[in-house]
């Protein structure tokens, strides 16, 4: 793809989730009080949305993403105490159905037509204007002090002290000195009152100390001390409107002067211009004349006599090198004007991006779910039409589109390298064992071979040993040496026989074999470690993997909220949808065929399972039904319950229907249940009277039971009359990788997930019931089941072989499952964990329920993986002892630098919160020359900025998470260095006040957008200079 068009399609991925949250926010606001924090939220999308579609150059989205913007603050405001109609929350709906769609048509670079606009998107918008009326400029005002009660203290205080700053400011210039002190200490009494009926003890400490300067002010520093104390009242001002009191400034600060009571200069400024280094490039565009004036001022103002001389000149550390930061240039200049056919919005307000972007490319994995939802009734908005557009070619995919069968292969491989590596682990944990077994015998020969010595040495002291002079000398042997020796006693020389030199050789050897044994030791604890390593690098890889194929399932789900809205205000019947587990990963080679068959089920539980407000009454539940719709992980499978509190399945009817369809009534008597509920699943079976726009056809639901077998996954129901009825869907996972239990019982050793145990615990007889059936766990009896029961071999068992010896050897008792369907197994021996991989089990004849998986040890051993839960149900229905359990639900401070011969390469700040617009203000800033540092708020510019990051000006948003352009400025313009950087403001906020407030906060410019690219590169590089020269002048004063 051309890497000009990524971040606008970025851009309109991020348009989408924002509908999402804007739905999300929607759905279920009529006739309960809207939560300030959900409309704030819905608020944020829609204005994200309007913002970055202006930058962008999409007129038509953003036009309609303003429009909703606007009502939902017309909500906040006026409706923080009281519900709309369901009528109101159907025209929103609408109105996020129609964003949807202009979006969809950008994503596929075709043009919106304007005729379209007009008559499908704007009579929704007039409708809602009717209800809910038009934006004022009042409403934009309660917004901005986001207060329901305003003291009336402030409200003096804003209006009255920005009508006497605006009365000081228009004077102060032209007053003479005497008259500009007494003005500027009436203002601050006057000032100082404003504050106390306002309770600001800061602000009226701040004009207290504004008034002690001014008494003690010489004249000629009265225009200086007025303008300085107009700055920090405007600035405390802003912080009041804010909200901010803790940050009012409480005393004017003194202007601390390193300057010299008097400066002559020796030569000219032309003849200190000459003395500066020409290759300094840059220099020559700074404005001198500046120079040379400040320098008069300080001439005319001084009065002692002060020489200026090279010698007193400091070096200047102007220039400093920045940080290298070579960003390719990928991208260009995004045509705002748009082409000549595209609908432009002239008159439509400055734009802006808000909200935070993945900064991945996500892979399109998900497609909408677009079922025929049904037309609501009620309100009678008319069905959107298609927009009509002209053939465009389509964009090439983001994506990298693998075929699945690739993805099959490298799960295959994958899971032989869990396989391999399981057998490292055993062949190392083998190693581990011999080594430890070679300690232990090196120990026993260093004991027999000091037990040798000691018998030599007591056979050498009592005799047993012939003399030395007995025997023969060996033929090398030096006679003199051998005749010296014989003058000694045998306590005063110590004599040497073969045996001794054996016995001298055998220690040597054992200590050359200890000496192996700790190299031996030494490279296996390099070997653990490397295998430690290849362990967390494979889980590592596992992870993103499974992240790679799967999904969260709230992105499968996320259209069915609005589905079981649109059913309930059609037909009548009040129904909530709950969703669990929308973290849980679903793969995506299985998601198309499970989409389908989920919208079904939800439908059939709307239809089917759901009573009538009247029957529900009248069977003393809630006129709301409910529908729970969970996702799990266990086993290595994939479980999807859909679970509703209706009637239940009426087993009765489906007895009587099928007797009508031929089968003996004797037959069907005998029907179990399990046998009864199956039948739902057959081609053309229904038990609905009456056909209607959601059932009575009798195809689904043998359609929801194929696909799902498709990805070898099996669908069952369970059902209690009065209660309600759960589907549980269980669908094996592409990439299985589990921690299992190896467990033995009679010699038969199998494996058991750990997510499905609960506990372990001692075998202990007193806590089993007189039959053997149920033992006593936590002051409760659970049944308790042995494995060989339920299975039986043609063969004598035998031990299992295991290598190494098991963790638990003595019987223990097994508890798994959860709440009122646990079960307790017992087990002989227990054999540790595993990370294993999981493997189908395919077999021409019918499996034992909970035998469908076997894992691979790593010495090649194939043990099956038994899921305990649907084991014990198939125990407990095969005892004559059905059970229906009632289905549970989861849940360097430096000014500005230069680099040298290059003045055009400055470093710029851009902070926002949005990738995209950080993005495209990075690409036309490097292709001015400037080199770019980024900030996704507030809060991480300023800590940039603290911690030495050195920048020659900054642009930067208003409104960002963390701390908001106003903090910023207040933050850095606290900071002595960064007094002098240029901060200009680019937002979509064009009012006046958020202006004035920006400026008198310390901003250096002010521009809203949509804006003018050359203004803002101009005004940008002149305040650059200017900050540039500003820094000359302080460095030579």
């Amino acid at each position: 793809m051309d890497n000009d068009n990524r971040i606008p399609l970025k851009f309109l991925d991020e348009s989408e989730d924002c509908c999402d949250r804007i739905e999300a926010t929607v759905l279920g606001l009529a006739n309960t009080i809207p939560d300030p924090q959900a409309i704030d939220a819905a608020l944020r999308a829609a204005h994200s949305v309007k913002g970055g579609a202006g930058m962008m150059g999409f007129a038509p989205l953003s036009h309609v993403a303003h429009q909703l913007e606007d009502f939902f603050k017309i909500l906040r405001v006026r409706y923080h105490s009281k519900s709309i109609s369901t009528e109101v929350e159907t025209l929103l709906l609408a109105g996020v159905d129609c964003l949807r769609q202009v979006g969809d048509l950008h994503r596929r670079s075709q043009l919106v037509d304007e005729t379209w606009l007009a008559t499908q998107s704007q009579p929704i918008f007039d409708r809602l204007r009717q209800h809910l009326g038009d934006l004022r400029p009042e409403d934009e005002d309660a917004l901005l002090s986001q207060e329901g009660d305003v003291d009336p203290g402030i409200l003096l205080f804003e209006s009255g002290v920005k009508e006497s700053l605006d009365l000081l400011d228009r004077q102060f210039e032209s007053l003479a000195p005497a008259e500009l002190l007494q003005d500027l200490q009436m203002t601050a009494d006057e000032l100082s009152d404003f504050g106390r009926m306002a309770s600001l003890d800061r602000f009226v400490d701040l004009c207290e100390s504004i008034k002690i300067q001014g008494q003690t002010t010489s004249k000629s520093q009265v225009l200086e001390l007025t303008r300085r104390a107009i700055k920090v009242w405007r600035k405390a001002h802003s912080l009041v409107i804010l909200g901010r009191f803790d940050k009012i400034p409480d005393r004017l600060p003194e202007v601390s002067s390193n300057v010299p009571a008097q400066l002559e200069l020796d030569a000219p400024v032309e003849t200190l211009q000459e003395g500066f280094n020409p290759s300094l490039s840059g220099l020559e565009s700074l404005d001198l004349s500046l120079l040379q004036s400040e320098i008069t001022n300080l001439n005319a103002q001084t009065e002692a006599d002060f020489t200026f001389s090279g010698d007193d000149i400091q070096p200047l550390e102007l220039f400093s090198e920045l940080a290298a930061f070579d960003a390719p240039e990928f991208l260009t200049d995004f045509d705002t004007d748009g082409d000549s056919g595209t609908l432009l919005l002239q008159d439509a307000p400055p734009l802006e991006l808000f909200s935070e972007l993945a900064t991945f490319d996500a892979p399109e994995f998900l497609t909408d779910f677009t079922g025929d939802f049904p037309v609501v009734r009620q309100t009678a908005i008319p069905e959107i039409a298609p927009i009509p557009t002209a053939s465009t070619p389509k964009r090439q995919s983001q994506t990298v589109r693998v075929p699945v069968e690739y993805l099959q292969q490298f799960n295959t491989a994958f899971g032989k390298l869990i396989l391999e590596r399981n057998a490292i682990d055993l062949r190392l944990s083998e190693i581990q064992n011999y080594t430890g077994l070679m300690r232990k015998r090196m120990k026993l020969l260093e004991s027999s071979n000091q037990e040798l010595r000691q018998w030599y040495d007591m056979a050498a002291t009592q005799g047993l040993i012939p003399p030395t002079e007995n025997t023969t000398a060996p033929a090398n042997s030096n006679p003199i040496l051998t005749s010296s020796t014989q003058g000694f006693d045998s306590l005063e020389m110590d004599r040497y026989n073969e045996l001794h030199l054996v016995s001298q050789n055998q220690i040597e050897t054992i200590v050359q074999l200890q000496e192996v044994t700790a190299d031996i030791e030494l490279s296996l604890q390099e070997m653990t470690r490397s295998v430690s390593s290849l362990n967390q690098t494979t889980r590592t890889l596992q992870v993103n993997l499974t992240r790679t194929q799967t999904i969260p399932f709230a992105d499968v789900v996320k259209r069915f909220p609005r589905l079981i809205r649109d059913l309930s205000v059609q037909f009548g019947k009040s129904v909530s949808l709950t969703i669990q587990g929308e973290n849980i990963g679903i793969d995506r080679a299985m998601l198309e065929n499970l989409s389908d068959p989920l919208m079904h089920l939800l439908r059939n539980a709307f239809d089917h399972g759901i009573e009538d407000p009247a029957t529900r009454m009248a069977a003393g539940k809630p006129t709301q039904g409910s529908i729970v719709l969970t996702a799990s992980q266990r086993s290595g499978e994939t479980m999807i319950t859909i679970a509703d509190d209706g009637g239940g399945v009426k087993l009765d009817r489906i007895r009587d229907r099928r007797q009508q369809m031929g089968l003996p009534a004797t037959e069907v008597a005998k029907m179990p249940e399990t046998q009864l509920l199956d039948v739902i699943f057959e081609p053309g079976f229904s038990t609905a009277d009456n056909l209607t726009e959601l059932s009575g056809r009798g195809v689904g639901m043998d359609v929801v039971r194929t696909n799902i077998e498709q990805v070898r996954g099996n669908i069952r129901i369970e059902t209690q009359p009065g209660i309600g009825t759960t589907f549980i869907i269980r669908v094996p996972l592409t990439l299985s990788i589990i921690k299992v239990m190896l467990l033995e019982r009679s010699g038969f050793v199998f494996a058991v997930s750990v997510d499905r145990i609960k506990e372990i615990i001692h075998f202990q007889p007193d806590l089993v019931t007189a039959d053997g059936t149920k033992i006593t766990w936590q002051s409760q009896e659970i049944p308790l089941i042995a494995l060989e029961q339920g299975i039986s071999f043609g063969r004598n068992s035998r031990t299992s072989g295991l290598p190494g010896r098991p963790t638990i050897s003595q019987p223990t008792v097994l508890i798994v499952g959860e709440d009122r369907l646990l079960r307790a197994f017992q087990i002989d021996r227990y054999w540790g964990e595993q990370e294993v991989t999981l493997r189908s089990i395919d077999s021409p004849m019918p499996l034992t329920p909970g035998f469908g998986n076997s894992i691979i040890l790593g010495d090649g051993r194939v043990v099956p993986l038994i899921d305990p839960i649907q084991f014990a149900s198939w125990m407990s229905s095969k005892s004559d002892a059905p059970e229906n359990p009632t289905p549970v639900t989861e849940q360097s401070s430096s000014s500005n630098a230069f680099t040298p011969n290059h003045p055009e390469t400055n470093t710029i700040l851009v902070i926002d919160d949005s990738i995209n617009v950080r993005r495209y203000l990075a690409v036309m800033l490097e292709k001015e020359g400037y080199q770019v540092e980024q900030a996704r708020d507030g809060q991480e510019a300023v800590e940039k900025l603290l911690a030495g990051l050195v920048v020659q000006a900054a642009i930067c948003d208003i409104e960002m998470p963390r701390l908001d352009g106003y903090g910023v400025i207040e933050a850095l313009r606290s900071n002595q260095d960064f007094e002098d950087l240029p901060i200009l403001m680019l937002t979509s906020r064009n009012s006046e006040k958020h202006r004035m407030l920006a400026m008198n906060l310390g901003a250096s410019a002010y521009f809203s957008k949509p804006y003018t690219e050359s203004e803002l590169l101009t005004t940008l590089k002149s305040l650059i200079q200017a900050a540039a020269s500003k820094v000359l002048i302080s460095s030579i004063r």
